[in-house]
């Protein structure tokens, strides 16, 4: 089976979008660490974020599942949480690593990884006929109004496509 590997700006994109089953719509396993749960889930309730609720429902559904890296050590310039990310992409050689942080972004294709942000997933989706071009064009529009992309870097993203 193939793996995708997500952080925790991923897990919170799709689910202030609505749109965490969207990982469903591919034969590939989501996969993420524990502490990325407990930052979207455990500290996301505590703070009464709504998508805290909506990504514990993902992993009640199993549409993305926890596994740890046997490898722990930081790396240097991103948290504890993204190194146990990016040790567990590396360490399962994940086909992919959805992130939506650019340091961790850089990281992550600095080691050769097969990284790439949320939109680009939601892009690869609709090219491959999963999602229409409505939903495609919902999603990526509520990635701006989320505020986890600038209208000025989404428009450059769709003029690259």
């Amino acid at each position: 089976m193939r793996l995708r590997v997500l952080d925790a700006s991923s897990l919170v994109t799709l689910a202030q979008a609505h749109a965490l089953s969207l990982l469903t719509l591919l034969p590939d396993q989501a996969l993420t660490v524990t502490e990325v749960y407990r930052e979207a889930v455990e500290a996301g309730r505590a703070r009464g974020y709504p998508d805290a609720l909506l990504i514990a429902d993902a992993f009640s559904h199993r549409w993305v599942t926890i596994a740890d890296p046997a490898g722990q050590e930081p790396l240097p310039g991103i948290s504890r949480t993204d190194s146990l990310v990016i040790h567990l992409a590396e360490e399962l050689g994940a086909v992919d690593v959805l992130i939506n942080d650019r340091t961790l972004l850089g990281k992550a294709k600095q080691r050769r990884l097969p990284a790439r942000l949320t939109a680009d997933f939601v892009e690869a989706l609709y090219q491959r006929g999963r999602i229409t071009r409505k939903r495609r064009h919902g999603l990526l529009s509520a990635f701006v109004a989320q505020g986890r992309y600038s209208e000025e870097f989404m428009k450059a993203f769709l003029l690259l496509r």
